[in-house]
């Protein structure tokens, strides 16, 4: 069926009006918008809730052009390569065979360093595919031209510094002045042409730059919007098994082994090489439960790998010993305390916003805040987290 302008449009439209609902919902009820987010949610992986159809999720490649502190992608042991076309042509017809209209270019890598990235692009939107692209942002201004044919539905950064200084540090390799300017490109050529796509960051909180928040959000604000900018407490997912999170978690009493873990219960990575993982950051291909080449995708969801997989992970306080290493090393903030952190943030900045503008916040009060709030959830530990209205 041919995909039409207006149709392609209105489907983006669609989209996209869920972000501008969300944008409004912050900023003119900022104390709704906490209030309605921050209600607690339990989702205990079961055989029960397994979806007929899985998510996929397509690692185009595993190959970064940097190597940041706190994921120390150069240290992963899985063979390095790129997802042929053959290959990606194949997985798109998954995707339409499962009704799955958006897919993200994600695992350990990033996608901008796939030379065959523009064609790749070209191909979804001819699908009328939706694509996030997860990047550093550092590459992007070799592919400015197929990123404004084929844009994708949204284009999801990483970085984790406010300043120069401590960017670099954290993102071994990345220049912040390239960085900034790719951005900022990118952003003014998508505005002149009228181009529908949303813009969205991933800021990883840890002892470097945590006092930079206010500061992060005054230097790109005019390029993200508060609520698409996503304040992640550091985790145990690297490719070092989360040397550098034991060394650099302030927060370690808040800290919990993940399993039983929901990903092998509900979404699946195709890898670059076509072998299946059920974890997104599965650097030494421990979590591979199938491979597309030997095996139709739904064998694999059905299959005896990926089921024992599962039962590991519902009995996993009895018989942790039964879990992959990479699963018993799984380590991050609690859930309920990294979620109602990172509302927190947003929900702070945007009260100073409007009370002071975007220009001129009160930085070192602002900061003075967020380091109150995480010293007093320490303290509290995450069963009693002290409610925002009791801080501020």
């Amino acid at each position: 069926m041919k995909i039409t302008p207006l149709k392609r449009s209105l489907r983006r439209l669609k989209l996209l009006s869920r972000d501008l609902i969300e944008e409004w919902h912050l900023q003119f009820f900022p104390t709704h918008w906490y209030q309605k987010k921050v209600q607690p949610y339990s989702s205990q992986p079961s055989f029960s809730g397994i979806p007929k159809k899985p998510i996929l999720t397509l690692e185009t490649t595993d190959i970064c052009n940097i190597n940041c502190v706190m994921c120390d992608t150069a240290s992963a042991t899985r063979t390095k390569g790129f997802m042929s076309m053959e290959d990606f042509v194949s997985n798109l017809d998954r995707l339409e065979a499962a009704g799955q209209r958006i897919v993200a270019f994600h695992t350990i890598g990033d996608p901008l360093v796939d030379k065959q990235v523009g064609l790749k692009l070209r191909l979804c939107y001819e699908r009328d595919i939706q694509v996030m692209l997860r990047t550093n942002g550092l590459l992007l201004h070799k592919f400015l031209e197929p990123l404004v044919k084929y844009p994708p539905a949204y284009l999801l950064f990483s970085i984790d510094g406010a300043t120069k200084e401590t960017y670099e540090k954290i993102r071994v390799g990345g220049k912040f002045d390239r960085l900034v300017k790719n951005i900022d490109e990118i952003f003014r050529l998508y505005k002149k042409k009228h181009i529908l796509s949303a813009f969205g960051v991933n800021f990883a909180v840890m002892d470097e730059n945590m006092d930079e928040i206010p500061l992060f959000y005054q230097k790109f604000h005019p390029y993200f919007k508060l609520h698409n900018m996503h304040f992640e407490l550091l985790n145990s997912l690297s490719g070092d098994r989360g040397k550098f999170f034991g060394s650099n978690n302030t927060l370690s009493q808040l800290s919990k082994w993940v399993p039983p873990c929901n990903m092998p219960f509900n979404s699946i990575y195709i890898l670059h090489d076509q072998k299946i993982a059920v974890c997104c950051r599965d650097y030494h291909g421990e979590l591979v439960v199938g491979n597309l080449k030997e095996e139709s995708l739904d064998q694999i969801w059905n299959g005896e790998k990926i089921n024992e997989l599962r039962k590991a992970h519902i009995n996993a306080r009895n018989r942790p010993d039964a879990l992959p290493k990479a699963c018993r090393e799984c380590y991050v903030p609690a859930e309920e305390f990294t979620r109602k952190f990172d509302l927190y943030v947003h929900f702070l900045l945007q009260r100073n916003i409007r009370k002071y503008g975007s220009h001129h916040l009160p930085i070192s009060e602002i900061s003075d805040h967020i380091l109150n709030f995480l010293a007093a959830a320490s303290k509290n530990r995450v069963n009693r987290l002290p409610d925002p209205q009791m801080i501020l």
